[in-house]
């Protein structure tokens, strides 16, 4: 569910910004359409990257939404681990999902509990981090006065900090 809310974010993101400049009546259904034509999530990614990009012209937003983007792609990549999973029972024990069940021999450690569990917490952390790039980047409403600003989340602040750290590891 909490992947479900992340996309969910992105779907919303991309019509956002599909939409922005529009007159046209029927500009909700139109993005919603488009949106829902293509099945697989990178390419949708894809195309709430396109989207963006064509909109939004201030460079630290651009480089936010960089930042979210790979981070979204890097996530997708745990997801599809555990939703194309097989779970196994190993040794009588806990029930795990061994990722790809047609790679099992590529991987050396079935996905726990605790693993799903700590994945599940990355999702709600993208999930959150979407809806405020969605927010901060939206001129559709006008927020309400007394929820005027919404906080910079800790995962977009944890990125920006790796992201100049390895841009100053790479000027040595």
């Amino acid at each position: 569910m909490a992947w479900a809310m992340a996309e969910e974010t992105v779907h919303e993101l991309f019509v956002q910004q599909l939409v922005a400049k529009s007159e046209n009546p029927n500009r909700f259904t139109v993005a919603r359409s488009v949106w829902f034509c293509i099945i697989g999530f990178d390419s949708r990614l894809k195309m709430a990257d396109a989207a963006i990009k064509a909109n939004i012209k201030d460079e630290a937003t651009l480089g936010d939404w960089r930042l979210l983007l790979n981070y979204t792609t890097k996530m997708s990549a745990l997801r599809n681990e555990a939703a194309h999973g097989m779970l196994a029972n190993f040794n009588g024990g806990e029930m795990k999902i061994m990722p790809y069940g047609t790679d099992m021999l590529k991987r050396k450690e079935p996905l726990t509990l605790a693993e799903l569990k700590r994945r599940t917490t990355l999702f709600v952390d993208l999930e959150k981090a979407l809806s405020w790039f969605r927010w901060s980047t939206g001129n559709q409403i006008k927020p309400d006065e007394h929820f005027a600003t919404m906080p910079i989340p800790e995962l977009v602040i944890t990125l920006r900090k790796q992201a100049t750290k390895s841009r100053k590891g790479q000027e040595k």
